[in-house]
């Protein structure tokens, strides 16, 4: 066969194909709801790539609205409103709104995995009185109303308990008709 030589530009060029080959230091556990996964540090670098949080920290360390137009408490930090940002959709088309917040919320508040870490809301796993989670859509945004006051609770929206995943997807893997 005939044998080409390329020059040093021209192996500079992407190619496209391939494999990337990267190193964690756990695996990130099955299924992907982020009720219901077990997150080492290398867990939330995969999930980042798939789930947005409803906040972030910014350059100040205060954790300010991302997937969230706003996070507001009342005056003693006992009910916080999520309001969803505009014009949002998950993968399947499902619109992010308050009623897909007050979903996630819900699911994490009946986790056995996340639910203690929102011990302060009511309906919680620690609040055997309740009925079940007591998160509600006001149309605009979901309410979240607190046990105790909780002043660092969009903290928490910056992490597992703030990815925010379909929640039609969701009911069809707690159904079985839809792969985790």
């Amino acid at each position: 066969g005939e044998v080409t030589e390329t020059t040093a530009e021209e192996a500079l060029e992407p190619q496209p194909g391939g494999t990337l080959v990267y190193g964690l230091e756990a695996d990130t556990s099955t299924p992907w709801t982020p009720q219901n996964s077990v997150c080492a540090i290398s867990c939330h670098m995969v999930m980042r790539t798939v789930y947005d949080t409803l906040t972030l920290p910014n350059e100040d360390g205060e954790y300010v609205p991302y997937l969230a137009e706003s996070v507001t408490s009342n005056a003693d930090f006992t009910e916080w409103t999520i309001t969803p940002r505009a014009g949002i959709t998950f993968h399947d088309g499902t619109p992010f709104d308050a009623a897909a917040i007050c979903d996630n919320l819900s699911r994490h508040l009946t986790s056995i995995l996340t639910g203690k870490a929102l011990l302060a809301v009511n309906g919680g796993p620690d609040d055997p009185g309740a009925p079940g989670p007591q998160v509600n859509a006001d149309g605009s945004g979901c309410v979240v109303p607190m046990k105790q006051p909780w002043s660092r609770f969009p903290v928490y929206l910056s992490g597992q308990i703030g990815y925010m995943a379909s929640p039609t997807w969701l009911a069809g893997v707690a159904a079985g008709t839809a792969d985790a």
